[in-house]
């Protein structure tokens, strides 16, 4: 009987420890963005200094949730908001293995549908969990209330009539995603999702400290103007085995050129961005 108490007393104190731990890990003051690792896809989760979880896009699989248990204290299974920059499957097939494991108390993205059967059932998956579309558009804003802003950039209601006349989007041809701008204090991130160049000439993102790559470092999404236009000091790439060539050649060359540092999520895993609003700090999390 002894041995069954002693053996559950030291249980409960390395639970204690843990949870001590996680919550000093969680609750430090700071933003928050983990570039997660899903292979061939997007999947970001921003926490920020109060706790607030907000997640931008979700990857093609259930890869995603491994990154959210490896960055989220264990006793959390909320997610406040998750942002789908836009419906191809790459983004939003993740939601499937998200929605049974996880709360998600709110969703936002552009006014763009799919045809496609993934994204019919994943509205449906909304209806089942109650959740009513937000629609944003360049010039929306997100105030977290601790600091940290969500600005959408884009896309704008002429980029979208221009692009998507018909209000959907396919599998292929993708011009318009949300282009969304997180700050904290002097740290801005530029989050992109496959924004091609025309995109983001029509968001006219300012100057960052971290640029999301569009489109998995496609030779579309970027261009020396908008590169020398952002000035970033770091970039990061999501991106898996793929038969597109991603990222490009053209487009590390132009990164290469500027002296920017990269950093890709299939050479190493996640990666964890922590900023207190003035510096910042970068791990792999392979």
């Amino acid at each position: 009987m002894k041995k069954y108490l002693l053996i559950a007393f030291v249980g409960l104190i390395g639970l204690g420890i843990l949870t001590v731990v996680e919550y000093q890990q969680t609750a430090d003051g700071k933003l928050h963005i983990v570039i997660c690792d899903v292979g061939q896809g997007d999947g970001i989760l921003i926490t920020s200094p109060s706790g607030k979880r907000i997640l931008y896009d979700s990857g093609p699989d259930n890869s995603i949730l491994s990154c959210l248990s490896d960055n989220m204290p264990f006793w959390q299974k909320t997610i406040d908001l998750f942002i789908l920059s836009h419906p191809h499957a790459d983004h939003f097939m993740g939601m499937f293995s998200v929605f049974p494991n996880y709360t998600v108390k709110s969703y936002a993205s552009e006014t763009l549908a799919n045809r496609s059967i993934g994204f019919k059932e994943f509205e449906k998956q909304l209806q089942v969990h109650d959740l009513k579309k937000q629609r944003v558009t360049k010039g929306n804003t997100i105030d977290l209330g601790d600091g940290v802003v969500l600005a959408i950039l884009g896309p704008s209601e002429s980029f979208l009539t221009s692009t998507s006349p018909q209000g959907t989007i396919g599998e292929s041809g993708e011009f318009a995603s949300v282009v969304m701008l997180v700050t904290y204090g002097s740290f801005r991130a530029l989050l992109t999702g496959d924004s091609q160049v025309s995109g983001l000439l029509d968001a006219n993102p300012p100057d960052v400290t971290l640029l999301h790559v569009p489109h998995h470092g496609s030779a579309y999404g970027l261009d020396v103007q908008i590169v020398e236009k952002i000035d970033p000091e770091i970039a990061v790439i999501s991106v898996g085995e793929n038969s597109y060539g991603h990222p490009s050649k053209e487009i590390l060359q132009i990164l290469g050129d500027e002296d920017i540092k990269v950093y890709r999520t299939d050479q190493l895993g996640s990666l964890h961005v922590s900023t207190d609003g003035q510096s910042y700090d970068i791990q792999a999390q392979h």
